[in-house]
């Protein structure tokens, strides 16, 4: 039976981080700080790192994985599971990072005996995944700012086979945002055609580095 902490990112606005255990083996979805002037880190201890077989980062914002450096420093050595693209994103090396490529997308994936997983895109960033996890018979839904309508990410689903899952953690900390993409985009190109002699600056998040502690 799963046994769900969660370490911060619930009600406010950082520190992703959720600690799951089943039969006395455990695993963490995100590890990330608060964005603010203290980077407050999620609440982990050494009774939770003592227990830790796996740690599944979604992708490489601060709020997801800035506390990665903190498993280190308290003992962890296990696999740091995170698609290819994520762990180049990171600006620190983190020996146990282990990455999945694009080619393997919707197929299952071992870490250990007990532990599988799948995963897909889930539309937020470059490289950001959603994972669907197998922790011994209890099955796992994971992912951190899922974006459906995104144009320039599509974002995949889970394939329709059945399953039925234990539990879900799908961040919707943008989910009061509506923007109707296809009309922005419309409004853009015209304004870009009506003005052919100005400069244009269009701010976006696929930055070749994000800062972690």
């Amino acid at each position: 039976m799963l046994s769900v902490e969660i370490l911060g990112g619930v009600g406010e606005y950082g520190r992703n981080c959720f600690y799951i255990e089943n039969q006395r083996q455990a695993i963490l979805l995100d590890c990330g700080i608060m964005k603010n002037t203290q980077k407050t880190p999620p609440n982990i201890t050494f009774n939770h790192i003592e227990k830790l077989a796996a740690v599944f980062i979604s992708h490489s914002h601060i709020d997801h994985v800035g506390a990665l450096p903190i498993l280190q420093n308290m003992g962890y050595t296990g696999p740091i599971l995170m698609s290819h693209t994520t762990a180049q994103q990171l600006p620190l090396l983190i020996p146990q990072v282990r990455t999945f490529y694009p080619d393997t997308i919707g197929k299952w994936i071992e870490v250990n005996e007990y532990l599988a997983f799948q995963w897909g895109y889930s539309g937020h960033l470059i490289g950001s995944v959603w994972y669907k996890i197998r922790f011994f018979d209890e099955m796992i839904f994971f992912s951190g700012d899922y974006v459906v309508d995104s144009y320039l990410l599509k974002a995949t689903l889970p394939e329709e086979d059945g399953t039925v899952y234990d539990v879900a953690f799908i961040d919707s900390g943008h989910a009061e945002k509506c923007i109707r993409n296809l009309e922005v985009l419309q409004q853009m190109a015209m304004y870009v055609k009506a003005h052919p002699n100005h400069s244009f600056i269009f701010p976006s998040s696929f930055r070749a580095k994000q800062s972690i502690l």
